[in-house]
């Protein structure tokens, strides 16, 4: 018997568990701005969903978390006309199902500089904590 999907109207938790590993199975559009997001049950989308409601820092690539938004948005934007209540019954189906895709790597060159805007000389700052 297979188990069930978990599943989330939530972007900013969907990105945040494709961004930890997590497999994205699939999109529903349920309304114009509402959407469905699947995903593949397993032990570690347990942890992650653990990691995100226990409320404690975690420690978050920012490139991955933001490549994940931006994937899960273009995601559900493809095809963004859900009904033009062209079925037969004339009701429509008002779902819409979107193919998941791993999230983009960073591009980049053998023979790019690390960062472009910064100088051969500029020497990076750390960052101090927020009050």
């Amino acid at each position: 018997m297979d188990q069930p999907e978990y599943t989330t109207n939530d972007p900013y938790l969907a990105s945040f568990v494709v961004s930890e590993g997590g497999v994205l199975s699939g999109c529903r559009r349920l309304g114009p701005k509402k959407v469905e997001f699947r995903f593949v049950p397993s032990r570690q989308l347990h942890q992650i969903l653990r990691v995100y409601w226990s409320g404690q820092p975690v420690h978050v690539t920012p490139y991955r978390l933001f490549a994940a938004l931006r994937l899960l948005k273009s995601r559900t934007l493809v095809g963004s006309a859900i009904d033009d209540g062209d079925t037969p019954d004339g009701e429509g189906d008002r779902t819409q199902e979107v193919q998941a895709a791993p999230p983009p790597r960073p591009r980049s060159s053998p023979n790019a500089p690390a960062n472009p805007s910064r100088g051969p000389n500029d020497t990076e700052t750390p960052l101090s904590p927020l009050p």
